[in-house]
């Protein structure tokens, strides 16, 4: 559906850009099927929490356990350590595939 708008928006206007939040991540391809040749990602966060996501696959790498049960806080470079039980819920649960 949204690919169909897409091609339809490009065929009637000059379409320069998608952009999109962390949800519509898989509606890029449909942009790119549109030849919406710039695809933009909005990230609706502070940095810091940018920093953690971006930095996730060597966090979950290298831990022992889960986040909450860490006696050390999270050293990001540039930023405030974190404790385990301070990260956000999401990340709680323990390393998922996406995070490798």
């Amino acid at each position: 559906m949204l690919a169909g708008l897409l091609m339809e928006l490009h065929d009637t206007t000059h379409l320069v850009v998608f952009m999109t939040d962390q949800f519509g991540i898989t509606f890029f391809t449909a942009a790119r099927d549109a030849s919406v040749t710039a695809r933009c990602l909005f990230m609706p966060m502070n940095l810091h929490a940018l920093s953690l996501v971006l930095h996730l696959p060597e966090q979950a790498s290298s831990m022992p356990g889960l986040f909450r049960d860490l006696t050390e806080p999270v050293r990001l470079l540039g930023y405030v350590p974190i404790l385990g039980p301070d990260i956000v819920l999401p990340f709680q649960s323990g390393p998922t595939r996406r995070m490798r």
